[in-house]
């Protein structure tokens, strides 16, 4: 193994971080490039598994449950061991998984019909009430529950007999169907339908301690599922096998060892070292650590976005607001600040989003002669603006300083500001300082991020009234433009119209993640936020 990586991370004297995954572009044998990182030597194993097994890193002090998992490394496992009844793909279009479809009734109900044949890894078939029992799971979870947020009730369907067969009970082949009734209507809730299937009842396991493994969880404790692998007791390890039951290719991995770990601080340093194979980096600190290996970026839902307190001057006047957007290059901010980890966008969604095919055209606002119109007519030496007589034209700009990216953007922001004349005072408050000062509304803009659903709903920004939507009209045109959208009643481009021409928020863009596998897999990397092991069929 070349070494020269790891003397470099052990030399260096910044944090270890995770932060997010974006564009998987399969993109093949290259290094990422980011912020080298002390990595203590914290219980790494160095064992080399076994040839033709994969080894992966897991909390031992978590479960496997997908609906009592706390940690990221138990989390990400779990796209290998169930399924929901739809997932996304790289455009973030819904894919029916265990569902066959989902028919909308009207604005507030669907009818999800259920995929018929599948099965349990164990060989109990999937029903109806298994759904059902998941569904309650899902929306009590910490995991899922947003996802849910709008789900009022899911029930079973009772099929109509036509007139013909009205004596007639309904064959066992007939496809089971449910009955989704929500309170906000959601063209693309499908895609929230993520949550995992697991057998009624089997998912309401504690944590477990001081098991003979030494690990906090069993197979007993662990649901089984319909993904590509299930869960096996060795003899001194836990490992996932090949889901004898899975309809599709099965997997070129037989066998993936899961090594338990406590800390994530060494895990760059574990996958340096042979311990494991594969290695996830949300990247939610803004710091990226540098490995020798095959990396991808990965496709996420967190959106990065200029909260604009539009209920006092200067952003109340929407001039104002339109000739900040004019002015910000947010594919260079992006780019520059997130290191390649980010994509600028010109609307509040994904490039790659398949209801915008095209993307959206830059805002056709001219800056400077808004500002002009608005008075901000004069210029001091260092080309800052004012009226006529009056204070130079200065913004706060809150940021969090505890977060790399989130300080590059501001630092991009005021750069790029400068240029039409706008004086941008940076204040960068510590985390918990700069979450109290969003929440009190103190700042005139701030750089702020949320997850978005996998349906990218932008409810948090524009319907709920939550932090995000401090400083901004909810119940303005563009959010009743986006009510529209998600009616129907409008189409994606005609909301980004309206959302171009009030400019509540500015979108920058969506961030990215970073995954790793091994150079001793002669294979390439690909993988979606929904599915980070998506082509680990073709994995040796």
């Amino acid at each position: 193994m070349n070494t020269k990586p790891l003397r470099r991370i052990l030399a260096s004297v910044l944090p270890v971080c995770l932060l997010v995954l974006l564009a998987c572009n399969g993109s093949g044998n290259t290094d990422a490039d980011g912020t080298e990182a002390t990595l203590p030597p914290t219980e790494v194993q160095t064992e080399k598994a076994d040839k033709g097994t994969l080894s992966i890193p897991f909390a031992k002090r978590d479960v496997l449950n997908p609906y009592l998992a706390e940690s990221a490394l138990n989390r990400q496992l779990t796209s290998l061991l169930y399924e929901g009844l739809f997932t996304t793909d790289s455009t973030f279009l819904a894919v029916p998984v265990l569902a066959a479809k989902a028919t909308q009734e009207n604005a507030l109900e669907w009818v999800i019909t259920l995929q018929e044949g599948r099965v349990f890894s164990d060989g109990t078939p999937v029903s109806a009430e298994d759904v059902l029992y998941s569904f309650t799971k899902a929306k009590a979870s910490t995991r899922y529950k947003e996802n849910l947020k709008y789900a009022k009730s899911l029930k079973l369907e009772t099929p109509k007999a036509s007139a013909a067969t009205s004596n007639e009970s309904v064959t066992p082949s007939t496809p089971a169907q449910l009955r989704l009734t929500v309170t906000q209507a959601n063209a693309y809730l499908p895609a929230d339908l993520d949550f995992p299937i697991v057998p009624n009842g089997s998912a309401d396991a504690k944590k477990l301690t001081n098991t003979e493994a030494g690990y906090y969880f069993n197979e007993k404790s662990t649901p089984v599922g319909t993904g590509r692998y299930k869960l096996t007791k060795g003899a001194d390890a836990f490992t996932l096998t090949p889901n004898p039951n899975y309809p599709d290719e099965a997997p070129g991995i037989t066998s993936i060892q899961l090594i338990g770990v406590t800390s994530t601080e060494a895990l760059p340093y574990g996958l340096e070292m042979g311990s494991y194979q594969f290695f996830y980096d949300d990247l939610t600190d803004g710091n990226i650590v540098r490995v020798t290996a095959t990396t991808a970026k990965v496709p996420l839902t967190n959106f990065v976005f200029l909260g604009l307190h539009g209920w006092k001057a200067p952003f109340i006047d929407k001039k104002f607001r339109q000739a900040v957007a004019g002015a910000i290059d947010t594919k260079t901010l992006m780019n520059d600040a997130y290191r390649g980890y980010g994509e600028g966008v010109n609307a509040p969604f994904p490039p790659a989003w398949y209801g915008l095919p095209q993307g959206a055209a830059a805002p056709a606002h001219k800056s400077a002669a808004l500002l002009t119109e608005l008075g901000y007519s004069e210029t001091d030496t260092n080309g800052i603006r004012s009226k006529k007589g009056g204070k130079p034209l200065t913004v706060k700009l809150l940021t969090n300083a505890d977060n790399a990216f989130k300080s590059a953007a501001a630092t991009s922001v005021k750069r790029q500001l400068k240029t039409i004349g706008i004086d941008i005072q940076i204040n960068a408050l510590p985390e918990a300082e700069y979450l109290a000062a969003i929440k009190a509304k103190n700042y005139d803009c701030y750089i702020g991020e949320v997850k978005l659903t996998p349906s990218l709903n932008l409810a948090p920004l524009l319907l709920d009234g939550g932090v995000a939507t401090g400083g901004l009209n909810a119940w303005g045109p563009t959010s009743q433009a986006y009510l529209q959208m998600l009616k129907e009643l409008l189409t994606p481009d005609a909301f980004v119209a309206v959302y171009q021409d009030e400019v509540p928020f500015l979108a920058l863009g969506y961030r990215c993640g970073f995954a790793a596998i091994s150079r001793s897999l002669t294979s390439r990397l690909e993988c979606r936020e929904a599915d980070l092991f998506e082509n680990i069929s073709a994995w040796n």
